[in-house]
């Protein structure tokens, strides 16, 4: 029985999540954040309460958390939305959190998810299911909530249940609505439908294996699927405004082009590790590596 420790109201889709950098530690919620550093088997509040107490109006028991995310980039970074529109985060592992809906409807927090590609940056989408209301909302944050920009303009007016940041490919979001899962490649500036198969039911859940590159989709009452997500790939040299690298597959050195002395190159492979990093070198030697798909991230002084 690993409950030991919990209590409260918990809701009827309670989160549980993994720390990223140890699996060993958990967090879960009712009207309280709570924490466990032993697999589950016994549980700690770390927070006050973060809901209402004061009921605002709803046609259903509300009060509770809804959705918990943990950044990748840094653990200490933890958001937790209730259903009763409240969002909240820490910067210190839990010790305090800060209320940062405002500008958020008031509405059930469906889920949160930090940015990948960047440590500030925190992803938010409401549903209107306590209210019957069907206006999607998604919002993007690039301060840790501080202001909020809507970036759902072009998505249905319908719910918008769940969210999943592309780690691979920066700008690329996906969202589970209520009429199927759309996509959008600039960060919300437009959304298209993703698949074609997908039956024309609630989306509750989608979730995404960076190494397959596969999204995986559950809906409401007619079954999962998945979609084989393409990973944009070139034989031609990379070049853009500011930077090039060649050659392009590389099977020894790897050269970075860019009018700004380099501090760091960092390799990335696919499911996002880091497995070398040059100081101070415009080239990387890559012999030693496994023949796959890498991505590599250039630092400069202001870049």
């Amino acid at each position: 029985n690993a409950t030991d420790g919990l209590s409260g109201f918990f809701n009827w889709n309670t989160p549980f999540v993994f720390d990223p950098e140890n699996p060993s530690t958990l967090y879960t919620g009712s009207q309280r954040l709570f924490k466990s550093e032993d697999d589950g088997q016994n549980w700690e509040s770390i927070s006050e309460i973060l809901v209402n107490t004061n009921n605002p109006t709803g046609n259903l028991t509300f009060g509770s958390i809804t959705t918990i995310d943990v950044s990748i980039q840094d653990t200490d970074v933890i958001y937790v939305g209730t259903d009763d529109g409240n969002i909240w985060v820490s910067q210190d592992k839990g010790q305090s959190f800060e209320n940062i809906s405002d500008g958020i409807p008031q509405r059930w927090i469906t889920a949160i998810a930090h940015d990948p590609w960047l440590p500030s940056g925190v992803y938010v989408t409401v549903s209107g299911f306590r209210f019957g209301e069907s206006e999607s909302h998604v919002f993007y944050s690039d301060n840790y909530g501080k202001d909020w920009i809507p970036i759902a303009a072009s998505l249905p007016d319908v719910p918008v249940n769940d969210i999943v940041i592309d780690d691979l490919l920066d700008r690329v979001v996906y969202v589970a609505s209520d009429v199927g899962v759309f996509m959008t490649e600039n960060n919300g500036r437009d959304w298209n439908l993703l698949g074609t198969d997908l039956p024309v039911v609630p989306i509750i859940d989608i979730d995404f294996d960076s190494q397959s590159r596969r999204l995986a989709a559950a809906s409401f009452g007619r079954g999962m699927y998945y979609y084989d997500l393409p990973l944009m790939v070139s034989t031609q040299n990379i070049v853009s405004k500011d930077i090039t690298l060649y050659p392009n597959p590389a099977n020894d050195l790897l050269n970075v082009k860019i009018d700004q002395e380099i501090e760091e190159l960092i390799l990335y492979d696919t499911h996002g590790r880091s497995v070398k990093t040059n100081q101070n070198s415009s080239t990387m030697n890559i012999a030693d590596l496994e023949v796959g798909q890498y991505f590599i991230k250039v630092k400069t002084n202001n870049h």
